[in-house]
């Protein structure tokens, strides 16, 4: 019988005795174990059934980590109900991570801030960077959360400042404060920063070597990154990306792929990686193979579907490479160049393998010409 036993028997026991509150203590202590959350869960309800209605919020947790958005969102309904501020807090992640919800998010994470959650004010911040002109505001979220203790939000700082180049020299205080606070996943963001700069390169393969020895295995993908550019360290920064896949990394994949396109003779290599990495989840990935297909010839209709799934997923600045591409192909009518490209679509054997991913031939040759000639117009 291992720690975790012996202490969920101790709780069941008094719970026998007459302590149902500690119903909790043993779903909260089943909940860290892998395959134990029905057990949680039971037990959580256990909970909810002695009179303690907060615990509807780990009901919450359990339902959103197995995917059940709906049922997750009402548990936690119930549990604010009961003032749990908490979970507004969660209510916020699981609201955030839905389309069209940050609204909502942005108001359970102010609800939790107002209940004394201080840790909210991270998860606001992390929703106001990603909303457009907002920057100030996350800025202002994050260093609200350091202001109570949450050092970690330096990096939500560094962030901040990262995207402005004249504040990179603040950036790179910003993650260090968050390293001296004990955030150590700063040391991949850290290492990110240095990498942008030639003469650091040593500095920022030693950030990501630091995040590896922490326990942050994405750190991988940097020292891959920073040893790709170095002579004669090709098979070393292969031997990092490969370790970033094994950790289930799907920038392992790009970066490998990347390296694999300079060299010749293994084009089929390269976009296998890509292929892996898009299947891992990685968006960014169908703009590499996009540029990959673009190159041989014969393949520019799969090309000019890779840039289109890009776009869909919002990678930005594609639109040059389709224009490019369709130039390339010497047509004096974008317009039937592409819907000459969308009828071929439909022949093509991997459309089948990318369903739901790309559109219609049709619908996605009138809006590729849309772009072409809207771009025409602005360059007149």
């Amino acid at each position: 019988m291992d720690e975790s036993q012996v202490i969920a028997a101790a709780y069941r026991k008094a719970i026998a005795a007459g302590d149902p509150a500690r119903w909790n203590d043993v779903a909260q202590l089943l909940a860290g174990q892998p395959g134990r959350e029905p057990e949680a869960e039971a037990a959580y309800r256990e909970a909810i059934a002695a009179g303690d209605a907060g615990a509807y919020n780990g009901v919450g947790l359990i339902l959103a980590r197995q995917g059940r958005a709906a049922e997750a969102e009402a548990a936690y309904g119930r549990a604010i109900a009961a003032c749990n501020a908490t979970a507004s807090c969660n209510l916020g992640v699981l609201l955030a991570a839905q389309e069209g919800r940050a609204r909502d998010a942005e108001a359970a994470y102010r609800d939790a801030i107002a209940g004394g959650v201080s840790a909210a004010w991270t998860n606001l911040g992390s929703l106001l960077l990603g909303r457009p002109g907002r920057e100030d505001e996350a800025e202002a979220a994050y260093r609200e959360a350091i202001a109570a203790g949450h050092g970690e939000a330096w990096i939500g700082v560094g962030m901040v400042m990262h995207a402005h180049p004249m504040r990179r020299g603040h950036a790179e205080a910003a993650y260090r404060e968050a390293i001296a606070a004990g955030a150590t996943p700063a040391w991949n963001s850290l290492g990110t920063l240095l990498l942008a700069q030639p003469r650091r390169h040593d500095e920022a393969e030693a950030a990501f070597r630091a995040a590896i020895d922490a326990g942050h295995s994405e750190g991988w993908v940097g020292v891959g990154s920073v040893l790709s550019v170095r002579a004669g360290h090709e098979n070393a920064a292969k031997t990092a990306y490969k370790e970033a896949i094994a950790a289930g990394h799907a920038d392992g994949w790009l970066g490998l792929g990347q390296m694999l396109t300079r060299e010749v003779g293994r084009t089929q290599e390269a976009e296998m990686a890509f292929r892996e990495a898009i299947a891992a989840g990685h968006a960014g990935a169908w703009f590499a193979l996009g540029l990959l297909l673009a190159r041989q010839r014969g393949r520019e209709d799969e090309a000019l579907a890779a840039y289109d799934a890009a776009i869909t997923a919002g990678v930005v600045d594609v639109q040059p490479s389709i224009d490019h591409l369709l130039r390339r192909r010497r047509s004096s009518s974008p317009a039937r160049a592409v819907a000459r490209w969308g009828r071929g679509v439909a022949q093509q054997p991997w459309v089948h393998h990318v369903a739901g991913t790309l559109q219609a031939p049709g619908r996605l040759s009138a809006r590729l010409t849309r772009r072409i000639e809207r771009r025409r117009e602005q360059s007149r």
